[in-house]
């Protein structure tokens, strides 16, 4: 056997215990994605051990069939389901669960069959392991397990305002790269090395994502806003939200019930200012949007937003009003901290004005 080939696999081996290590320390993950991001890199690990141990057993004494047998059954049922769990290790809301899953636990079904007719794979006499007549089977479910995480994983980025496009892009292109080098040659044995690595890179990337997402609300959070605009260039507009009364809401209702009015006012802005800017959470229950496109129809979208939030507004929440404050700047003639400062004003003048509004509905029914 090629010593390489043993060298990369106690690699690969060895960098996925480093990474469950860190796993472990990570305080951006809860629990749920903490535990299926282990199983994540346990399953690399275990794959990559059991594909190195068929190749130590292959045609070995006849003796070892059973286990040969058996390695490649755990290495080709785990492979597919790597898909899944890097869907699941970003986020709990994964897209078509229970159908993936279906699916995957049908492909372990026809695995298990294989074991005894060979369609899919087989190992002869001489403990040889070859592919069936129905390989092609394992390798659409492999391909499947594959475009299924791209598409979770572009869905999660776009949810947290983040494109990750070109970082799914090139993580992809790595991994293809890895794969087409193995199937040139079969002699280079690193399919499981570069996808030790793509799963490192892209651990490491969605935790730079988290570090700028609020953990309640998933809009970018105050030190996402922040390094936004100092960023930023050209025309845009600065809205601020607040809720008002919110903390008689929550003196009165709760904080779990306020935390899930400052939800469904972020799930508000999300769908109708998103697709024209970035949403922040700028902490307790300020928000504020920074929109690049749409800038004429700053009304129109206030006016959609007023709607949505009366329409979605939960029978177990407090009926809220939102304050709002707006100003649109040109970071070539104004810093865009001024601009800042003047939508902040305009918010807290809108936010007085419906004080004193309420003040007077008060007054006027005390006095009935």
């Amino acid at each position: 056997m090629n010593p390489y080939y043993t060298a990369n696999t106690i690699f690969v081996v060895l960098s996925m215990m480093i990474m469950l290590t860190a796993v472990s320390f990570n305080t951006t993950l809860d629990q749920q994605r903490k535990n299926i991001t282990r199983v994540l890199f346990l399953v690399i690990s275990t794959a990559a051990l059991c594909e190195w141990l068929g190749n130590v057993l292959d045609g070995a004494p006849a003796e070892s069939i059973g286990l040969h047998k058996l390695v490649k059954y755990v290495e080709l049922c785990s492979a597919p389901y790597l898909g899944l769990l890097c869907g699941k290790s970003l986020s709990s809301r994964v897209l078509w669960e229970k159908s993936i899953s279906c699916l995957l636990a049908f492909h372990v079904m026809l695995e298990t069959v294989t074991l005894f007719t060979g369609q899919i794979w087989y190992v002869d006499a001489q403990n040889i392991y070859h592919h069936g007549p129905l390989y092609i089977v394992y390798i659409a479910f492999y391909c499947f397990s594959a475009v299924y995480y791209l598409v979770q994983e572009l869905q999660t980025f776009r949810r947290y305002q983040q494109s990750g496009s070109v970082m799914v892009l090139l993580v992809t292109v790595f991994l293809a790269n890895g794969i087409a080098v193995t199937l040139y040659d079969n002699n280079v044995e690193i399919i499981w090395l570069v996808v030790a690595i793509s799963a490192i890179m892209l651990y490491k990337f969605y935790g730079d994502i988290l570090q700028q997402v609020d953990g309640l609300t998933e809009l970018g959070n105050r030190w996402s806003f922040e390094d936004h605009l100092k960023r930023y260039r050209g025309t845009g507009v600065i809205l601020f939200f607040d809720v008002d009364h919110f903390k008689m809401i929550n003196d009165t209702f709760g904080h779990a019930v306020g935390d899930k009015c400052l939800c469904t006012v972020a799930q508000g802005l999300r769908e109708v200012y998103g697709d024209s800017g970035r949403c922040f959470r700028m902490g307790g229950d300020e928000f504020c949007v920074v929109l690049r496109r749409d800038l004429d129809r700053v009304e129109q979208l206030n006016a959609e937003f007023d709607a949505w939030h009366k329409e979605h507004i939960g029978s177990d929440q407090p009926v809220m009003s939102i304050s709002v404050g707006w100003k649109a700047f040109d970071t070539g003639t104004e810093s865009v901290k001024e601009a800042f400062r003047r939508a902040d004003e305009a918010m807290y003048h809108a936010k007085n004005a419906c004080k004193e509004a309420h003040m007077k509905e008060t007054d006027a029914a005390s006095q009935i």
